[in-house]
């Protein structure tokens, strides 16, 4: 999705960041599961897809990003899912549902899930493109969507966020965490909730590039796909999970990687947000003392297809309203670009 300043090539998981110094310039970097395995909501109940959903307004329906249940109106996610370039891309924003508990994408176009339209899009303060700036990759990396209604999930199923003072526990070598996401496989298929397991890289080692906010992953070799285990596109915003010994705490929101999803010459294969450096600002969030950089409404949504007047005619509309022929082909464009950032980003 983006291109970093130090001729690096950056896809982030959904979108991707800018090298650190402790990267080579020349490295391609990008987000998105590979070898992963499959796994329901059933096991990981907090999971939710990031849903691209326009068919009402006879646009696509596809997930795009993943993110994680915070409690019934609120899903963490990434930061990086939310922007084109250093502007909100409202194109996607505007037609964004979440699909909770979303064992594949079969599940929403199925009418066995039910999508729940975005009202607010909340993304921390600091988060910086990195594909417009010199710092570290995605700095603060991590956002909130808050939904126009409740889901209709269990409190159980909010996701355990994990603590500052675990960090000691699991910023350990080869410690092993568990990501989870509905990103491109290694064969190119997308929308399956997939889990692949990943283990801790020492900031100081980690050829990727991160910072203190960030936590390094490596993932094994699998000879059978000759590529390493690794989150990638579709992945972004998606959960990493970690063992405390009585429950997995999600310790983590899926950031960037290398271009491709992988890298031969490389064992370290994706960067995450930390989330347990940002619960003052999360619980700020859900308290309602924060200003969302973007919102919707029904009948915005309404007047961005048809017209706050509704009076542009080229092509009818069963809903009552009127569609121009700009507005089609604006559709068939944003629906070209979900499909390529799926590909592309995590």
């Amino acid at each position: 999705m983006f291109t970093t300043n130090k001729s690096a090539v950056v896809t982030m998981l959904a979108a991707l960041g800018c090298l650190s110094t402790s990267a080579e310039a020349s490295t391609d970097i990008s987000a998105m599961i590979f070898n992963g395995t499959d796994t329901s909501a059933e096991e990981w109940p907090s999971i939710a897809s990031i849903y691209y959903d326009a068919s009402d307004y006879g646009g696509d329906q596809e997930s795009y990003c993943t993110g994680t249940i915070l409690d019934e109106q609120h899903v963490l996610t990434a930061a990086h899912c939310l922007y084109d370039g250093d502007e909100v891309f409202e194109p996607y924003l505007i037609y964004t549902s979440v699909v909770p508990q979303m064992n594949d994408e079969s599940d929403a176009v199925n009418g066995l899930v039910t999508p729940i339209r975005a009202s607010e899009f909340y993304a921390h303060p600091d988060f910086v493109d990195s594909a417009i700036s010199e710092a570290v990759p995605w700095p603060n990396d991590i956002a909130i969507i808050k939904l126009e209604t409740p889901m209709n999930v269990d409190s159980n199923a909010y996701t355990v966020q994990g603590l500052s003072s675990q960090a000691s526990s699991y910023r350990q070598t080869d410690e092993e965490f568990v990501a989870v996401g509905y990103g491109i496989t290694e064969t190119g298929s997308y929308g399956e909730l997939l889990q692949t397991t990943l283990n801790y890289q020492t900031q100081a080692n980690c050829s990727l590039g991160a910072g203190d906010s960030q936590i390094c992953t490596t993932g094994d070799y699998n000879f059978s796909t000759d590529v390493r285990n690794s989150t990638c596109n579709g992945d972004s915003g998606g959960p990493l999970f970690w063992y405390d010994g009585s429950q997995y705490v999600q310790i983590g929101v899926t950031s960037y990687g290398w271009t491709g999803c992988s890298n031969e010459f490389n064992t370290d294969t994706a960067v995450f947000t930390e989330v347990a450096d940002y619960s003052a600002w999360v619980s700020s969030v859900l308290s309602g003392n924060e200003t969302p950089v973007y919102t919707v409404t029904d009948q915005e949504r309404y007047d961005y297809v048809y017209g706050s007047d509704s009076t542009s005619s080229t092509s009818s509309s069963d809903s009552g309203g009127t569609v121009s022929l700009n507005w089609l082909l604006l559709m068939a464009l944003v629906a070209a670009s979900v499909r390529f950032r799926r590909r592309s980003i995590v």
